[in-house]
């Protein structure tokens, strides 16, 4: 369920790269103006030995990642190229506000400094986190199931194949802070103990810190997952709250369609009654006497 970089942004740490003395070290101070549960607006001032410098923002942890996941691809040969080409460039004093962001989220702001004949100064790094968002009370996701739907896609080897999926809209309430959810087959849900394990599992994504904010949703989530037809499924989801509390999970049973085929006998019946697939495919003939329903609707031909 889903994360992108708004803009590709920064940690706490700072790195000293090769300086070439000076009459003065070029240095940016830094200002937090104001913050959101979506925006952060920060204050950039430079000194008098700054010729031009650039800031970028990330979230915590996030720096190290990016620069060792795209310093080959890029060229880049030490932190501060990755702030000067993915970087705000300015000369002088200026407020930047960055916005979009996820709530009661920590961020790093990496700023690279350059002197009047291009030299790098130490790369500074400020942090800031976005306002909490959500309530003192319970945290309570609604769920809804929506359509079951299919589409043309391709398999590992450029196939055409059909591909399933249930939207599923995940909403929660004003006192929620953060949530995770998911859909999971009975199978699943029983392999985990129940509702008690998959609750468990949701909640373990929050502390593992490489999930805690990638799979985090803070609101509404419609949500397309990759389902089966004729398939049970639970859709869960569970929250906390601004003091960290977590609430109840909602758990909602569904099934998905395509298998749920019912017969009764009907003496007036006599026509014969032919099976359809999830695809309207006839895939087997059955003698009169019986009506097949497929999601409540009836289905025999002549």
């Amino acid at each position: 369920m889903k994360k992108f970089l708004l803009s590709f942004l920064l940690a706490i740490s700072t790195f000293v790269l090769p300086v070439v003395a000076k009459a003065g070290t070029p240095e940016v101070s830094f200002e937090v103006v104001s913050t959101s549960t979506s925006t952060v607006k920060c204050k950039f001032a430079p000194n008098d030995f700054v010729s031009v410098y650039y800031f970028c923002l990330f979230e915590k942890g996030e720096f190290d990642q990016q620069f060792e996941m795209w310093k080959n691809f890029f060229n880049f040969t030490e932190p501060g190229d990755m702030v000067m080409q993915w970087g705000i460039a300015r000369f002088s004093t200026t407020v930047n506000e960055w916005k979009g962001l996820n709530p009661g989220t920590e961020y790093e702001i990496y700023v690279l400094s350059l002197d009047s004949e291009d030299n790098y100064a130490p790369l500074q790094s400020f942090a800031v986190e976005t306002d909490q968002q959500g309530g003192t009370g319970a945290s309570v996701i609604d769920i809804q199931i929506m359509e079951f739907g299919s589409q043309m896609g391709t398999d590992e080897n450029n196939n055409p194949v059909q591909l399933y999926y249930q939207r599923v809209i995940y909403t929660p309430n004003d006192q929620t802070a953060r949530f995770y959810d998911l859909i999971i087959t009975q199978d699943g849900y029983d392999s985990l103990n129940g509702a008690e394990g998959v609750k468990g599992y949701l909640i373990d994504t929050y502390l593992n810190p490489q999930w805690r904010d990638a799979y985090a949703m803070f609101g509404v989530d419609d949500a397309m997952w990759n389902a089966e037809p004729g398939t049970t499924y639970h859709a869960c989801a569970v929250g906390m709250n601004a003091l960290g509390e977590w609430g109840e999970m909602t758990d909602v049973v569904f099934t998905t369609e395509g298998s749920t085929i019912d017969t009764i006998s009907e003496n007036n019946s006599a026509n014969d009654s032919y099976l359809y697939n999830i695809n309207g495919q006839k895939v087997t003939t059955m003698q009169g006497g019986q009506l097949y329903f497929r999601n409540g609707k009836k289905i025999f031909s002549k």
